[in-house]
């Protein structure tokens, strides 16, 4: 009877232990997981590029301009400071550039507008493929007026700097990643938010030298225009 219970159990051994050492060999070559955690590996540089389109609010750029659509390009650049689980505290750089051209009392007149700002996003990551963001990004404006007056050649503008703030939401849709192991991404990232931004008084002259300036060179008064509104902007992602 032993006979029979050892000659059964020395099979079941062997089975048991090949079975043990090929886990083990399958474990030792299986490759890594292709596509971490965000928390395990989130992507900490982002650079964007896009347009902003906003609706001016301030009734000034619209008697100016003849319209209160602003369009601009946008560059940006971020950092993740910070991350918890699927929660992410990143701060950066951003400029966005445009004008607008237009009429006012038949005089050719433009507005163009410069935005510095250092965005601060709270994101959100439940997944490696979507993100959703908070963003508060303080700064300053550096807005350039200018009319010209058709029997004149030269133009008479005014350089305003002013303290700014904008303040969107927005979510971000991967594209494309790479197969490497560090990846890069290419992300979509619809945003909507309200920039705001100090009025500043508006007092056009023209550019010469105090030598050369004329008594008919007094400066023209438009009032304060502030370039404060609700904007919208759609950006081109990517993270490494």
């Amino acid at each position: 009877m032993s006979t029979k219970i050892l000659a059964l159990a020395v099979p079941f051994a062997l089975l048991s232990f090949s079975s043990t050492r090929a886990l083990a060999d399958y474990e030792e070559i299986a490759p890594s997981n292709p596509y971490p955690a965000p928390s395990a590996a989130p992507e900490r540089l982002r650079f964007s590029a896009g347009v902003r389109v906003s609706a001016q609010s301030d009734e000034r750029y619209n008697e100016i301009v003849d319209s209160n659509v602003l369009a601009q390009f946008s560059l940006g650049a971020s950092y993740t400071l910070i991350t918890k689980n699927s929660w992410q505290l990143a701060a950066g750089l951003a400029w966005d550039l445009g004008g607008r051209s237009g009429t006012i009392r038949g005089q050719t007149s433009e507005v163009f507008s410069n935005r510095f700002t250092v965005p601060i996003d709270l994101r959100w990551k439940p997944s490696r493929r979507f993100l959703a963001f908070a963003r508060v990004a303080p700064g300053a404006t550096l807005t350039n007026v200018s009319i010209r007056e058709p029997s004149i050649s030269d133009d008479i503008s005014d350089l305003r700097a002013a303290f700014a703030t904008d303040v969107s939401v927005g979510v971000s849709a991967a594209l494309v990643s790479s197969t490497s192991t560090r990846k890069l991404w290419t992300w979509l990232t619809p945003e909507l938010g309200y920039g705001f931004a100090f009025a500043s008084n508006l007092r056009l002259a023209r550019d010469r030298d105090a030598s050369a300036q004329l008594g008919s060179d007094q400066a023209t008064n438009l009032g304060t225009l502030g370039m404060s509104g609700v904007f919208g902007r759609l950006s081109v992602n990517f993270t490494y």
